[in-house]
């Protein structure tokens, strides 16, 4: 190989690495302020500072001690992870070592710690397709006793089309409302969808023993024009949530 073709090999590389670090710094410029941006107009979001690291390979952008406060929650975490491909921009992966918060409901604060948080949200041209997150563990506290530890978490919503969703979550729990000894698998299937700003759907809750696949419990629950109803109940609604966030 002559030198002149050795030099011009070099500039071709050179130039290739330079341009894919001007793209680099481009994206992650624009990650960091969609995110910032996203973070800093809500008034109950906060957090102590926001980098980009992972060059060259990924853009991992790390959140230090975020907090969400609203209405019905309190959530704490010292670190959240965002990572993002750089030749994916479609994927983005969550990951949050620890997170403590409060969930309230009619002046009832229930406690929670949930370790080793991870998700993966997809988008299909721009709009939100899936979104898929697992936890090794949450365990709840109600006045600083211990109610139920759900291990093996797995929260599922995937997108039929622009409206319509498929609902999956399942989990390990135990529980002394059932029995400290025995361990329960906990399952919520169904569909949601989502036309006009107003949620509707059918989903299904079961309750099984974990080793011989028992149904403890099995109930409907329907949504409503957003609100959540046991047997025509209402349990929860999910616009007074939303508009809170």
């Amino acid at each position: 190989m002559s030198k002149s073709a050795l030099k011009w090999i070099i500039i071709f590389l050179f130039s290739i690495l330079l341009l894919y670090s001007a793209y680099w710094l481009i994206v992650s410029s624009q990650f960091k302020s969609q995110v910032s941006s996203m973070l800093n107009e809500r008034n109950n979001i906060s957090y102590q500072s926001m980098f980009v690291s992972g060059f060259p390979y990924r853009m991992n952008m790390q959140i230090e001690s975020l907090e969400i406060t609203n209405e019905f929650t309190e959530m704490k975490t010292d670190q959240l992870f965002i990572d993002l491909n750089p030749f994916d921009l479609a994927k983005i992966m969550l990951r949050i070592p620890k997170i403590n918060g409060d969930i309230i409901i009619e002046n009832e604060v229930l406690n929670f710690t949930a370790t080793n948080l991870a998700a993966r949200i997809d988008f299909n041209d721009r709009n939100f397709d899936s979104l898929r997150l697992i936890s090794d563990k949450i365990d709840t506290n109600y006045l600083q006793t211990n109610i139920a530890e759900f291990n093996k978490i797995k929260f599922y919503i995937i997108s039929n089309n622009f409206n319509s969703y498929n609902v999956e979550i399942k989990s390990i729990g135990n529980t002394n409302f059932y029995s400290a000894d025995t361990t329960i698998l906990i399952e919520l299937i169904g569909t949601i969808e989502n036309k006009n700003n107003e949620l509707n759907g059918e989903m299904q809750l079961n309750i099984l023993n974990n080793e011989t696949n028992e149904t403890i419990f099995s109930m409907p629950l329907n949504v409503i024009n957003g609100e959540l109803l046991a047997l025509f109940f209402p349990i929860f609604n999910f616009r007074d949530l939303f508009s809170s966030i």
